[in-house]
């Protein structure tokens, strides 16, 4: 890696890629985001959703967990308190690390977690990942960019790759 003003060029991802599972990949992305101390909060994601009246809704949140089964966070907001009501809700995740010319995109259904937090008011979330998209700053605006699903691949699956323990993955154009 090479500083170029305060943001550090990362190896290219088509060269090496840590890990061809998009949860493994985000783990050492995130690590790398937590043991930098210039990164002030790279836990802090925006979520977007659609309400009911088909309108976008996007909150900045701070992630508190990430396992196999999602991204989890907290929120007080009355839209996202709705969610849960038997229907199938989607939400998008952002997570972009200036610092380290990173961000990573994902996207899946969002669930309401049966837990209880320190006051009454918030409620816990769970964005169970389906895809996810990463994109890397490279020289000359070439970036890095690689999404992973493991739905049923319905484009031209020429374009895709096997990734690991189910994951599928295709380059996208920068």
């Amino acid at each position: 890696m090479t500083a170029k003003s305060h943001r550090l060029i990362q190896t290219s991802l088509h060269s090496y890629m840590e890990s061809k599972n998009p949860m493994k990949l985000f783990e050492v992305w995130y690590c790398d985001a937590c043991k930098n101390p210039a990164v002030k909060s790279p836990s802090s994601m925006s979520v977007a959703t659609v309400k009911k009246n088909g309108r976008p809704f996007a909150q900045i949140v701070k992630m508190h967990d990430y396992d196999h089964y999602g991204f989890k966070f907290r929120s007080n907001n009355s839209h996202l308190k709705k969610i849960g009501d038997g229907k199938s809700s989607y939400a998008a995740l952002v997570l972009y690390w200036e610092l380290l010319n990173r961000q990573v995109r994902v996207e899946g259904e969002i669930e309401k977690l049966n837990t209880q937090t320190e006051s009454g008011d918030w409620d816990s979330f769970v964005v169970k990942p389906e895809r996810f998209e990463f994109w890397q700053h490279q020289s000359q605006s070439l970036h890095d960019r690689v999404v992973f699903t493991q739905l049923p691949l319905q484009e031209d699956s020429n374009l895709w790759h096997d990734g690991e323990d189910g994951w599928n993955y295709q380059w996208l154009e920068p």
